[in-house]
């Protein structure tokens, strides 16, 4: 199976009913930084991981990708 193509997403999803929050830091989004690959089969599947939505880290996650 050959991967034809990798691509990189950012999803921000809003935090509803109780908060995340320690004594320091409240998370008002959660953040999802993903990736959908494609295969010359035409299958397609997706990768995510979950991070505290902090912009400029998720970028650097997306870049890696």
């Amino acid at each position: 199976m050959k991967i034809t193509s990798v691509q990189p997403f950012i999803l921000y999803v809003p935090v509803t009913g109780s908060q995340i929050a320690d004594s320091t830091h409240s998370v008002t989004h959660w953040g999802v930084v993903g990736a959908q690959i494609d295969t010359e089969e035409g299958l397609s599947e997706f990768g995510f991981t979950g991070t505290p939505a902090h912009l400029p880290s998720d970028q650097l996650i997306a870049r890696c990708i």
